[in-house]
């Protein structure tokens, strides 16, 4: 599945729309959780899911895959798309926000 998703540096996890949590059969973990976002508090459940992120690189083509944890909400209008946090993603890259160019540059940090 493809989808566009919003980077957001202000947000610790990632969160993925409860759609896309069904569409591709996640399981759910452990009792709702609050999460704190978009203005308000809502109630979360957690999965793990497989991240396949396109690469540029000549040294290295192809995707990226990363297992991360989700959080996915109970309601289905919390949030409006999904969102990726600093959690995995800093971690594993140095992001260059291009903003006159409308671009993102995620460069694998190798450490």
């Amino acid at each position: 599945m493809r989808t566009k998703a919003l980077l957001d540096t202000g947000a610790t996890s990632t969160f993925l729309i409860p759609d896309i949590a069904e569409y591709l059969g996640l399981e759910l973990s452990g009792n709702p959780t609050e999460a704190h976002g978009a203005g308000r508090a809502f109630s979360v459940r957690e999965a793990k899911v497989e991240v396949q992120l396109e690469t540029s690189r000549q040294s290295r083509p192809g995707p990226e895959t990363h297992t991360i944890d989700v959080k996915i909400p109970t309601e289905p209008d919390a949030i409006p798309f999904p969102v990726l946090g600093r959690k995995p993603f800093f971690h594993f890259y140095e992001i260059t926000i291009r903003e006159r160019k409308e671009q993102i540059v995620m460069r694998r940090v190798y450490s």
